[in-house]
């Protein structure tokens, strides 16, 4: 189990976005590239991605890491025995990133001026490792592989990395956890996959909404709140966004008949994802679900170039920053999904939550030294 943290709680009162629904499309120059490919985001702004240039169909991809400190790019280069792909960067600055090797296997480790440092693992070093999760306080979930097998673990800090047991026979993944070692994720249990919660070894299924058997736990909260997507028992998919509160679970709402989808969510309890409504394009694409709103993104953006259609938020902070997919199309190579950075224009009243939950988010990052353990 990963270790806890001595935290100071986050009090923001209210969504931020329920009170200005408005962002800024932040232009990050890409040079030469095809195409700029955004992995995360802390609550600064700050985001990590990889460029792009051709494509893999054609032999002529490639791709370079690098940084976006807010107000420039600062680049990394690939090492000569593989390449680097970042992962995610946490609050202090911390880049977790996987280097895939010329054998195609990927290699978990920090990401920085000096260069790539493997993570080390209690269990010694996996056959291969990826980080599929950063948290803002310097955690993160990553895949061992060893012998063919997937198992997740956790760790803070870039060095010690403690294996997840696993809560169930069969194969499970683990998504998401926050500062208290809760685990969400989602196992497959009777040929269904469940979503589940994780904390100090008890294990717990989470409930499903009437008429519904697959459930997929993608984010979780400090409040100990998850999201998720969850499939109908009739074999017809019907894919809705699902909040679970204290276990219990609840659709999220649409704007009409269609499909939701829901990544992430904030300490603040603002939902990430996209939502499909069949002949609707207005209501079709990413969304943010804050305050019991349903915020179509592309309605509530400035400055955002007219060719790009927005898909689906991958990443949100608490400071209300949007990692969002999209996609261009660019030569002979055709279109390719890229992912833009938004940063949040709030209003004057909201600015003040801002300023006091990154000041909180401060406060947490000098308290992490006092980490106890289970």
């Amino acid at each position: 189990m990963p270790s806890k943290l001595a935290v100071v709680p986050l009090a923001l009162a209210a969504p931020v976005f329920a009170q200005s629904a408005r962002w800024e499309y932040v232009e990050i120059p890409r040079g030469d590239a095809d195409g700029i490919l955004l992995r995360g985001v802390n609550e600064q702004g700050h985001a990590v991605g990889i460029r792009e240039w051709g494509a893999k169909s054609l032999g002529t991809y490639r791709s370079q890491p690098f940084l976006w400190d807010g107000s420039q790019r600062i680049d990394f280069e690939n090492p000569a025995n593989g390449s680097l792909v970042p992962a995610g960067i946490t609050n202090d600055g911390t880049i977790y990133a996987n280097l895939l090797d010329l054998n195609g296997q990927p290699h978990a480790g920090v990401l920085s001026s000096g260069g790539f440092t493997g993570l080390s693992f209690t269990g010694g070093a996996p056959d291969g490792s990826a980080v599929v999760f950063v948290h803002p306080d310097s955690g993160f979930i990553v895949n061992e592989i060893r012998a063919g097998v997937y198992s997740p673990s956790v760790g803070f800090g870039g060095a010690v990395v403690e294996a997840v047991a696993s809560p169930v026979d069969g194969s499970f993944q683990a998504t998401s956890f926050n500062r208290t070692g809760q685990i969400a994720g989602f196992t497959r249990v009777n040929d269904r996959t469940h979503s589940y919660s994780l904390r100090d070894d008890r294990f717990e299924l989470l409930s499903l909404p009437p008429g519904y058997e697959d459930a997929y736990a993608t984010g979780i909260n400090e409040s100990g709140d998850m999201v998720g997507t969850v499939h109908d028992a009739n074999g017809n998919l019907d894919p809705q966004a699902v909040r679970w509160t204290a276990g219990d679970a609840e659709v999220l709402p649409l704007p009409g008949p269609g499909w939701g989808f829901a990544s992430r969510i904030n300490d603040v309890g603002d939902v990430a994802g996209s939502i499909y409504i069949p002949g609707d394009p207005s209501h079709t694409g990413a969304v943010v679900w804050s305050g019991g709103d349903v915020l179509m993104v592309a309605q509530h953006v400035v400055g955002l170039p007219a060719q790009y259609p927005l898909h689906d938020v991958a990443a949100i902070t608490d400071s209300g920053f949007l990692l969002v997919s999209s996609q261009i199309s660019f030569g002979e190579n055709g279109s390719q999904t890229i992912t833009i950075l938004l940063r949040p224009i709030p209003s004057p009243g909201a600015w003040v939550l801002v300023a006091l939950g990154l000041g909180l988010s401060a406060s947490r990052r000098r308290a992490r030294a006092e980490r106890v353990t289970p």
